[in-house]
């Protein structure tokens, strides 16, 4: 009792406490390498600052303060703007204004997420205390540019989720209908979005909020618990559960790529899923492919468009609606692969602009070039 054991992953950074699961699971890919942990007894200090950097590359990246900056240096030129070496540019996000230029002399505080963008590539880095106390986030219906107010990777299930005067886990909170369930982040390499698992310090985050007046809350204990999804081995695979995903696919002139998943779960339904359905961020400042499903009639604040878009097993043959943009001129071409359907299962691709069907068998076409 009162004895803390705490367990790093080398691998990946991240301390762990161990209680109450005295266990922690971590997938073997048959690379021959040797994985280290270290075991720490009596461990009850915060982690230190890890990483003590961020390498942003030149263009739009989604940012987020890890520590506390210092009176008279709490500005977003001190922070963000000055320490690039060419033109800076730094965005903050209004559900109803949209994006918002951030002024050099606004202040900068863990909790806030960002754009950044840069002419050139650099190493980003920033002087602070840890926020020891934690970091409240008061989050609105709809998106919410949110920054990381963590000094070290942590799972995004350390999210607590405040709402009428209750403390939700983050899995509680999107059961609740209050949150959606993934976190979303972005790819500055790769222009794209990503599902995050791990949140990352010095970087920002999406997050859709399905009600007015939450409070996100960081308190690093939180992100140091292990989550279930590590605690205990994975059950074993069910099968004929009716349950597959497939993705359809983009891919614009320049080779920018995005995706998005369809298919059908035993637990979701044809309505809106907090848990299933994921809508799609806004836009990034620098633009690109856009491939979303669209479903007005849910009638989110987060908008009509989403990335994945899943229905309950009984509600088929399928329909989804689906709308894309390459803004770059030239050929894009759309992808899927059907062997990610269950056997027997075939779609037609509908072009209702023009009134037809353009691909009569998805099963044995599998692409489609579009000018």
């Amino acid at each position: 009792d009162a004895i803390g054991l705490q367990l790093r992953d080398l691998f990946t950074g991240q301390t762990y406490d161990l209680f109450p699961s005295l266990s922690y699971v971590f997938n073997n890919y048959g690379t021959p390498v040797t994985r280290h942990f270290e075991l720490v007894v009596g461990a009850s200090a915060p982690p230190e600052v890890t990483p003590t950097s961020r390498s942003l590359p030149s263009g739009w990246s989604m940012v987020g303060l890890p520590l506390v900056p210092a009176a008279g240096e709490n500005t977003v030129g001190a922070v963000l703007l000055d320490p690039s070496p060419g033109y800076a540019y730094a965005f903050t996000f209004n559900r109803h204004l949209g994006y918002q230029s951030a002024p050099a002399a606004a202040t900068a505080a863990p909790g806030t997420g960002y754009w950044l963008g840069t002419s050139a590539p650099f190493t980003w880095s920033m002087s602070g205390t840890r926020a020891l106390d934690g970091v409240n986030v008061v989050l609105s219906n709809g998106w919410n540019l949110v920054g990381n107010a963590n000094w070290f990777p942590g799972p995004f299930e350390g999210l607590r989720v405040i709402y009428g005067g209750t403390t939700y886990t983050w899995l509680d909170a999107v059961a609740s209908g209050l949150v959606s369930a993934d976190v979303q982040g972005w790819n500055p390499t790769l222009s794209t979005y990503y599902d995050a698992v791990d949140l990352q310090p010095w970087y920002g985050y999406w997050i859709n909020a399905l009600a007015d007046d939450i409070t996100l809350r960081f308190q690093w204990q939180y992100f140091m618990q292990i989550p279930a999804r590590l605690a205990a081995p994975p059950p074993a695979a069910k099968t004929a559960t009716g349950s597959w995903r497939s993705d359809l696919v983009l891919i614009d002139e320049r080779d920018k790529a995005c995706a998005i998943t369809y298919g059908v779960d035993v637990a979701a339904s044809h309505g809106f899923d907090a848990m299933f359905d994921r809508p799609l961020p806004p836009a990034a400042p620098g633009g690109g492919p856009t491939l979303s499903f669209q479903h007005p009639e849910w009638e989110l604040a987060a908008g009509n468009a989403f990335t994945r878009d899943l229905v309950g097993p009984g509600e088929e043959p399928a329909r989804w609606t689906v709308a894309l943009a390459a803004p770059v001129a030239g050929t894009a071409t759309l992808s899927w692969n059907p062997s990610e359907w269950p056997e027997g299962t075939d779609y037609q691709l509908y072009f209702p602009h023009e009134n037809r069907v353009v691909v009569m068998s998805m099963r044995r076409q599998t692409s489609l070039a579009i000018e």
